[in-house]
């Protein structure tokens, strides 16, 4: 159920209670400020398991839905505005005649015109937020609610005005729905269809009853509409008519709504599948080269603009040209995917770890300084180096050499001056004896 919920402040705190970037992990791996690695599913914030879809959709699909809703509601703030000044024209020549009540008439003006500044409203506020926010999709999601009930709200007003058994206004509800469907989801469409049915079914009991007046737009005496239309047989026939009208269409809109969801989501995995198959290793399940260079550049761009350090690591495996020679390609793939598991596991699942080259690899790491950087490295050669592999009998230790560089915003480093950085002090862990870890801005750190 839909949850009015602030949602920067709430990720924000999520954030820091779920990442836990000063806890007693970091401490335990030795690293001040790395954050440990997330659990299964931390990566999606809260508010888009409470605003978002089932399924969470595409960035690209959000900013066509996007667009669209905008492009939507300034059609519809036009229209509203358009409708309210006819309404006020027409019907003002007609107020000195008594055909119309000019009290109610306004009323019914003043509605529209609401109408018509809430659209234009929602296009300001979605707007700016997809200019200066990180959850604007959420921002947008609350809007469309607030759309929707003001709607709502509205049509109901306009039919107790025009009179309730009126089948042309009263149908207005389901149709509002239906738009509710496309926007929102079955389940809200079915939401406030419900909620707006029961208004209406109020109304209506209120005028049986005697307590309102029926069709109080009307300027003339409404006798007559009202031992019509208030009659029993005719509010039945008329009620039963509603709910059929009513519910077909949804029915149906509804099968199609979720026939149209299951396509969606097949494509999604489709795509996602052959977006994995395109940008990862085939033999180690690791990033490619090509695949993650554009990642790279995104993770140096995000902290230059938050002023955050960024640490990068290149390793390689050590004599891995002879594990090739003497053992055959087949025992030189499975000192491939021990690597590969032993990094996989080592780092945190936002950090990007990749298989540059034939047993070369880098991991780059948001928010982690050169000293940090280094640990994460030293932790991660013992790890490996720990990493016996079985081949007929006799067992393989696999070793590398590692070479830790640092992005510090305001220096303009590139992604390629950080890559040779890191490049270069991994060869100086090969020329200094292998099997340890050196930093791009000290000669040699022993192992």
């Amino acid at each position: 159920m839909f949850l009015p919920k602030l949602p920067i402040l709430y990720d924000m705190a999520s954030e820091v209670l779920t990442e836990g970037r000063y806890s007693s992990e970091n401490e335990t791996a030795g690293t001040k400020g790395v954050r440990p690695i997330r659990p299964k599913g931390a990566n999606v914030p809260p508010s888009a398991m409470i605003f978002s879809d089932r399924h969470e959709l595409p960035p690209e699909v959000k900013e066509r839905r996007h667009q669209l809703m905008n492009r939507g509601m300034s059609a519809f703030a036009f229209v509203f505005a358009f409708v309210a000044l006819m309404q006020y024209i027409t019907f003002w020549n007609y107020n000195d005649d008594g055909i119309v009540d000019r009290h109610y008439t306004l009323l019914s003006v003043s509605i529209n015109v609401a109408l018509s500044l809430l659209a234009s409203l929602f296009v300001f506020v979605n707007r700016v937020a997809r200019r200066v926010l990180v959850y604007w999709w959420e921002v947008h999601i609350v809007s469309l609610h607030v759309a929707a009930i003001a709607t709502m709200a509205a049509l109901i007003c306009h039919t107790y005005l025009a009179g309730s058994q009126n089948t042309m206004l009263t149908m207005t509800i389901p149709v509002a729905s239906i738009v509710v469907m496309w926007v929102l989801g079955r389940g809200w469409a079915w939401f406030y269809w419900v909620v707006g049915s029961l208004a209406l079914f109020s109304i209506q009991a209120l005028e049986a009853g005697g307590y309102v007046h029926y069709f109080p737009l009307a300027g003339i005496d409404t006798f007559v509409f009202e031992s019509f239309f208030l009659d029993f047989r005719y509010r039945l026939g008329n009620g039963l008519f509603y709910i059929l009208g009513s519910t077909a269409p949804l029915i149906v809109f509804s099968q199609l709504h979720a026939e149209l969801d299951r396509s969606q989501r097949a494509v999604m995995k489709a795509n996602q599948k052959l977006e994995i198959l395109a940008s990862t290793d085939s033999l180690t399940g690791l990033l490619i080269r090509r695949a993650v260079l554009p990642k790279f550049d995104e993770e140096i761009d995000r902290a230059e603009r938050e002023k955050r350090p960024l640490s990068v690591v290149i390793l390689d495996i050590d004599n891995f040209k002879s594990v090739n020679d003497t053992y055959g390609h087949a025992v030189g793939d499975d000192v491939l995917r021990a690597v590969a598991d032993v990094l996989r596991h080592s780092f945190r699942t936002y950090d990007l770890v990749a298989r540059i080259g034939g047993e070369e690899f880098m991991i780059v790491l948001p928010g982690n300084d050169l000293h940090s950087g280094y640990e994460l490295a030293e932790r991660t050669r013992k790890l490996l180096a720990q990493r016996l592999i079985d081949v007929d009998g006799r067992v393989l230790r696999v070793t590398a050499s590692f070479g830790v560089a640092q992005f510090e915003p305001g220096q303009g480093t590139t992604v390629d001056h950080l890559m040779r950085q890191a490049d270069e002090a991994h060869y100086e862990a090969k020329r200094s004896g292998k099997d340890r870890v050196c930093l791009a801005e000290i000669t040699r750190i022993s192992a």
